[in-house]
């Protein structure tokens, strides 16, 4: 799930458009130790 200002980066993404992402992995909750990307910064390639 995105939210904010990281859903409307991602929704203006073409599919094949690279970009960079940094965030943390944290377990998605306490039962689920399933690592969740969650993502604090994206940047989209220009010459990807």
């Amino acid at each position: 799930m995105t939210l904010g200002l990281t859903a409307l980066l991602l929704k203006e993404a073409t599919p094949g458009s690279g970009l960079a992402v940094s965030g943390f992995l944290a377990a998605r909750s306490l039962k689920q130790k399933t690592p969740v990307l969650h993502v604090t910064n994206i940047e989209f390639a220009e010459n990807f």
